[in-house]
């Protein structure tokens, strides 16, 4: 290992190091990137992101109101439908589900069908650890890791206040997040509050 690349691993290295021990965090450059790339509450909601289970959508087919729709997104990541039955939308964006959706029934059932798709709620946001109402929460738009432990109750005596770890979907570990953030919340993140130990 070069000089350079030691620098660059302390640097990287030490502001996790600090307070971290025992909190099982772990946090790889790339992820780390990525989590920086990610929407804060400044943005618009609609950067929320892709289908994931637990979603429930509106799908509507212009001039077939007997085939619209309201759906919830199946542990399998489908959803099923009048004439096509089911179709998995997880994974896809809105624009993405109305496609696969209008091909599905343009191959023998309508022709050139307008499908839109809308999402009526989303999956919801998980905390755990050390606040006073552990669980599940309802998402709502532009919401700060903040206000998610301020709706479970407030952190409790044993909080470590200074961050929080983060679990997203599209992320294999918990990231640590450095309190205050303006990161956004987004549908099935898990949030852990850990204990400190001091």
């Amino acid at each position: 290992m070069t000089v350079r690349q030691r620098v660059w691993l302390v640097v990287c290295l030490a502001p996790l190091m600090s307070g971290c021990a025992g909190s099982g965090a772990t946090l790889e450059p790339a992820a780390a990137k990525r989590l920086a790339t990610q929407p804060s509450t400044r943005d618009v909601p609609h950067r929320i992101g892709r289908i994931g289970v637990g979603d429930k959508l509106k799908v509507a087919i212009f001039g077939e109101p007997d085939l619209t729709s309201q759906v919830d997104v199946s542990a399998r990541g489908t959803i099923g439908l009048p004439l096509i039955g089911e179709i998995n939308v997880k994974g896809q964006s809105l624009r993405e589900a109305a496609s696969s959706i209008g091909n599905r029934y343009a191959g023998g059932f309508l022709k050139n069908p307008k499908v839109t798709v809308e999402i009526v709620s989303y999956r919801p946001i998980y905390v755990h650890g050390e606040v006073r109402n552990a669980g599940e929460q309802a998402y709502k738009g532009s919401m700060r890791i903040v206000d998610v432990v301020a709706a479970a109750g407030g952190f409790t005596y044993r909080a470590q206040q200074s961050y929080v770890l983060l679990q997203r979907e599209s992320e294999p570990n918990e990231i640590r997040v450095p309190l205050p953030s303006d990161l956004a919340v987004l549908p099935g993140d898990n949030i852990r509050v850990p204990e400190r130990f001091f």
